[in-house]
């Protein structure tokens, strides 16, 4: 497989990363998204220790929910 398509910034560059980031009222947890040519990298990390819940709703879609572990 050959990644052909990434997200583009405003000045036109390709991004390698595509960051999400909450405030959870207990600290702070992101989600990081970076495309390969095998697939999406999922990685999540927050302000202690985070972990990822994922829920398939239907074949084609899941739902990435992320959580602070205190």
């Amino acid at each position: 497989m050959k990644l052909i398509e990434t997200p583009v910034d405003i000045a036109g560059l390709a991004m390698k990363v595509i960051i999400f980031r909450w405030n959870t009222g207990d600290g702070e947890i992101y989600i990081e998204l970076t495309p390969t040519n095998e697939g999406i990298e999922v990685y999540c990390d927050g302000e202690g220790l985070a972990d990822l819940d994922l829920e398939q709703d239907t074949i084609n879609a899941m739902t990435i929910k992320p959580r602070l572990l205190i």
